[in-house]
């Protein structure tokens, strides 16, 4: 049902309005005729703006218009597709410093990420220049004994692209997905995830998300170069990552890699 003050559409069992609160059904006229309901911006003799009714010969101030754009405003945010953006404008902000704090901002990424998408834990790695090895930098949602085994785990470049020590599938050209079925994991490497105990249970839903299951979302630089990658598990709820929390990720993992190139510029004037 349309509200007759603001245009809002609404389930027909509703009695008021979910955005203005004002009742819906017929408007009655001050005479107290019942008279049809007419959208909010309808042409006619009236229109409605901050709920109340305004004769159109009356000019709208400046104030107004600014007022509601602000209200307006406000409750987007409420929307959860707005928090994600409000993430994405967290972590490019970051980007506006002449020092980037790398690590905060993978932290910062990291606690978005598992936060805004309800993901059980996140993991971000990076290449080091040292030796052009991969390993652990932050991690979010991890055990103390996880996370310590992880630390200690170095991976090589062909463990990210070849399927000999850590079978996946590639989902986009970013996302790579690991399925608990095909052990993607070393021997021994039960300890880095949080709950090994739970391993090795039936998945009984297309969608459903075991214990070492997890997706590697990669971080690249100039030419393609990986510098690192984002793993994460599946949602609280047990189920996958769906496709539009694996889109904004890899937009995330794209924020990264533009911190990590100039970074690199700024250390090794690359």
């Amino acid at each position: 049902m349309k509200c007759p003050y603001c245009g809002t559409e609404n389930l027909s069992t509703s009695k008021s309005c979910a955005r203005c609160g004002r009742p819906l059904g017929r408007v009655t006229s001050e005479a107290g005729d019942p008279v049809k309901a007419r959208p909010a911006f309808q042409s006619g003799p009236t229109r409605i703006m901050n709920n109340r009714p305004r004769d159109l010969n009356e000019k709208l101030t400046t104030e107004e218009v600014a007022s509601k754009m602000k209200t307006d405003y406000k409750r987007c945010s409420m929307d959860q597709s707005t928090k994600v953006l409000d993430g994405f404008q967290t972590l490019l902000a970051s980007l506006r410093k002449k020092d980037i704090d790398l690590n905060g901002l993978m932290e910062k990424a990291a606690k978005t990420i598992q936060q805004q998408f309800r993901i059980r834990w996140v993991a971000i790695g990076l290449k080091s220049h040292a030796d052009d090895k991969f390993r652990y930098e932050v991690m979010a949602g991890f055990k103390n004994d996880a996370a310590e085994a992880r630390k200690k785990q170095v991976f090589e470049l062909s463990d990210f692209f070849e399927d000999k020590k850590y079978k996946g599938r590639m989902i986009s050209e970013y996302t790579k997905l690991f399925l608990e079925e095909d052990r993607p994991f070393t021997e021994g490497a039960e300890v880095t995830f949080n709950r090994p105990m739970l391993m090795n249970s039936k998945r009984r839903e297309m969608d459903d998300a075991l214990e070492a299951d997890y997706l590697d979302v990669n971080i690249y630089g100039i030419n393609n170069e990986l510098n690192g990658w984002i793993e994460m598990s599946g949602t609280i709820m047990g189920k996958l990552p769906d496709a539009p929390t694996m889109k904004a990720i890899e937009v995330i993992a794209e924020i990264i890699g533009e911190a990590v190139m100039r970074v690199q510029n700024n250390r090794y004037g690359k």
